[in-house]
């Protein structure tokens, strides 16, 4: 089981793979800015942990609740539903049972 008290273990090139959605995808980071309430320029990293928190969640057998922000930002993920369905690697763009 993942440790979930610490982020940076958890799917440690995060940082890398958030940019890299977020370069492909400008219009998401605006989206995550405006319903987070940060700057664009701190959405790499608060995408990161939602990509995170996703990996604990896949790989949690018990219930996980994200923090606020980075329930926003998942939020505006999933409306990329093509973008989220990839990522998952299911190709039907649900999400792991969280509460």
């Amino acid at each position: 089981m993942a440790n979930l008290s610490n982020w940076t273990t958890i799917l440690p090139d995060a940082g890398q793979e958030a940019v890299r959605l977020l370069e492909s995808t400008p219009k998401l980071r605006q989206k995550i800015a405006k319903a987070c309430g940060v700057e664009p320029n701190a959405v790499p990293e608060l995408f990161a942990d939602v990509l995170r928190f996703l990996a604990c969640a896949a790989g949690h057998n018990g219930t996980i609740t994200p923090t606020k922000t980075i329930d926003a930002a998942w939020n505006e993920f999933i409306l990329f539903n093509r973008l989220y369905a990839i990522l998952r690697g299911d190709g039907n763009g649900t999400h792991p049972e969280v509460q």
